[in-house]
């Protein structure tokens, strides 16, 4: 399986916070000791991971099937509660994100006539579309149009 790029994640100068199991943990229990980062100071002053990262770690990592909203927490040290608050901003969720994304790259393969030796399955799984029938149904949803009849009309 080919290694995820991630773009780098970018904090600021403050030092990094506590990881569970170093000393000073809260309560004796071994946890962190710092506070949460509220979202909207989560980029400049927690030095969690900003927006360019954010958005970057999604494009970049479109292939991969196992691309979602916990994968990118669990790689940006944050988690998952966190970017959907950071994404709170944003027009639509983390997960619709990569959804929408996926699909606009299938649609642009679908309409290339150099991608025609290609199936559509092919072109699905290629940007992480785990099941061709999903794809299908979920391309469908977006287009109201079927994948298939899509490439004939492209």
């Amino acid at each position: 399986m080919p290694r995820t790029k991630w773009p780098p994640v970018r904090h600021s100068g403050r030092a990094a916070p506590r990881r569970w199991g170093e000393s000073g943990g809260a309560a004796g229990t071994g946890g962190p000791v710092h506070a949460p980062v509220p979202p909207e100071r989560a980029d400049s002053s927690g030095g969690r991971v900003d927006q360019e990262a954010r958005a970057g770690g999604i494009t970049h990592n479109l292939s991969d099937p196992d691309l979602s909203p916990a994968a990118i927490a669990a790689h940006h040290h944050i988690s998952v509660r966190l970017l959907h608050a950071l994404f709170e901003q944003e027009t639509e969720t983390v997960g619709a994100t990569i959804r929408r994304r996926r699909l606009e790259r299938t649609r642009t393969d679908l309409a290339d006539p150099r991608l025609r030796h290609r199936t559509i399955g092919e072109i699905a799984l290629r940007w992480g579309f785990r099941h061709p029938a999903d794809f299908s149904r979920t391309f469908r949803r977006a287009y109201g149009i079927p994948p298939s009849d899509f490439r004939h009309t492209a």
